[in-house]
């Protein structure tokens, strides 16, 4: 079957209509971005601790006021029963933040290597203490820049500890020693952050909402191009499918496992999801853009293997950089800044190099399809209804990818705004390209007409052709057998 000629709801929808479902999309990211920093919880929380312990939170060690121990001799031991945590809170980390003993006569910047003995312990609920790590060094540069100890009246620059991405126990048992510290070091900021469970629960409820809108999508898109052979979609139609499958992986049916499962696993896999989407967006701009340059003409087999090498090599590296991230750093706690970074920070280069190459060409498919347009003096209101939100949803793309690996952080604002750019962007496109209801209705009266006429033609056959039966018993009666008598 070959596909038929089936118009888009952008091309014969009245300017008017379509610029209001524009600005109804406009407004629904606008107002994530306004409700992400104004009424949504912090993502992580923090509880800091002080080596000292003094009574007037000083960091200068006076024995009549401060009850804890000095960092700087090596003999001291940092011991804290961290506060309990479930998987609701996502994560967890411990930093050091040392302080310089007497910062108001500090006059050259202070750099020292120094190694740090980690112990962790953990228990369940009512049990006893069981040794997770015992004695792991962390090797570290203690750093104090003069211009950020005077602001901070004797604080460096933090050193990161323990990182771990999944709360695998309830409770924490954590000893600090300072190797060999230098004399400088005074009192010691430790800081323990983890993942605010009121965020969690906004995130999970926030991720029922947009799956459910994915699931939507998917059967919107099925059901209203039910009554049209599958093998007879065009392009539009084609496309319009993969993007609300990819987007319902993208919004992630599997999310809330990582609430009731303590592995780094459901967290690649929701990366691995977010790539095959940013794939399906980069094939979906190259493939709709060449075709709107090449006026609907057949595209050439090197052209679709170029763009399909090139999305590809695209999501390899994409997965493999959130492999790198998510299963070597996260499989297990990082001690320390981890050194495996670089290669993650490779592949991230690579995957945003061959995104932006794609961009890049799509943009360029773009600009030469809408002059090839005004040349032919089509409409163009197709280029404008989806170019502008595929502009976006690009730049958004790129300034994820960055983030992911040089701002970590998490924040409410760039969690609403990433989601809900790419399921409005989604719900944009399945309005502008599924077909109106005026074409399913000639469609499907125009099919179920030949339906009906081929039936017609069959009972009629039925009717007309005689069987082997009914033949010869006729040839019998007309042509009788003669007989000869003597």
């Amino acid at each position: 079957m070959q596909p038929v000629a089936i118009p888009a709801r952008v091309d014969v929808t009245g300017s008017r209509r379509l610029a209001l479902v524009f600005g109804a999309g406009f407004l629904v990211v606008l107002c994530a971005v306004i409700i992400g920093p104004t009424a949504c919880p912090e993502a992580a929380t923090s509880t800091h601790y002080f080596a000292y312990e003094c009574d007037n939170n000083s960091h200068l060690w006076d024995p009549d006021n401060c009850h804890g121990v000095q960092m700087s001799n090596s003999t001291s031991h940092w011991v804290k029963v961290l506060p309990s945590i479930d998987l609701f809170n996502r994560f967890w980390i411990v930093t050091a933040t040392p302080y310089y003993k007497d910062y108001t006569n500090q006059e050259e910047d202070i750099r020292q290597d120094m190694i740090i003995n980690v112990s962790l312990s953990y228990r369940e609920a009512s049990s006893t203490w069981s040794d997770y790590v015992v004695g792991q060094s962390v090797e570290s540069e203690v750093s104090c820049p003069v211009e950020l100890v005077q602001e901070t009246k004797g604080g460096c620059i933090s050193i990161p500890l323990i990182v771990e991405q999944v709360v695998r126990h309830p409770e924490w048992l954590i000893n600090v020693n300072f190797v060999d510290p230098g004399s400088f070091i005074g009192d010691v900021k430790f800081s323990f952050a983890t993942g605010n469970t009121s965020y969690s629960m906004m995130q999970l409820a926030i991720n029922i909402v947009f799956v459910g809108l994915s699931a939507v999508i998917v059967i919107i898109t099925v059901v209203h191009m039910r009554k049209i052979n599958l093998m007879q979609w065009n392009f539009d139609q084609r496309f319009l499918l993969a993007l609300a499958v990819g987007l319902l992986l993208f919004d992630n049916p599997f999310y809330s496992m990582r609430f009731l499962v303590a592995s780094w696993f459901f967290l690649f896999l929701d990366s691995v999801f977010g790539a095959c989407f940013s794939t399906i967006l980069l094939l979906y701009w190259l493939f709709s853009f060449e075709k709107a340059r090449k006026s609907g003409k057949k595209q050439s087999t090197f052209s679709i293997g170029m763009k399909l090498a090139c999305a590809s090599l695209f999501f390899v590296f994409v997965v493999i950089m959130y492999s790198w991230r998510d299963i070597v750093d996260k499989k297990d706690p990082i001690f320390g800044t981890t050194s495996t970074m670089s290669g993650a920070l490779a592949f991230m280069v690579l995957g945003i190099v061959m995104f932006l190459l794609c961009s890049f060409w799509a943009i360029i498919l773009g600009v030469t399809g809408l002059s090839a347009a005004l040349k032919r003096k089509s409409p163009i209101v197709r280029f404008i209804f989806l170019g502008i939100p595929s502009v976006v949803v690009a730049l958004s793309e790129i300034a994820a990818l960055f983030e992911v690996v040089f701002n970590p952080k998490e924040s409410a604002t760039e969690y609403l705004y990433f989601l809900v750019i790419k399921n409005v962007f989604v719900c944009l496109v399945t309005y502008g390209l599924l077909p109106p209801h005026s074409f399913i209705a000639s469609h499907t009266q125009k099919v179920e007409a030949a339906q009906e006429e081929e039936e017609n033609v069959a009972e009629m056959r039925t009717h007309l052709v005689p069987t082997t039966n009914s033949i010869n018993t006729n040839k019998t009666q007309h042509n009788p057998t003669t007989t000869t008598t003597e």
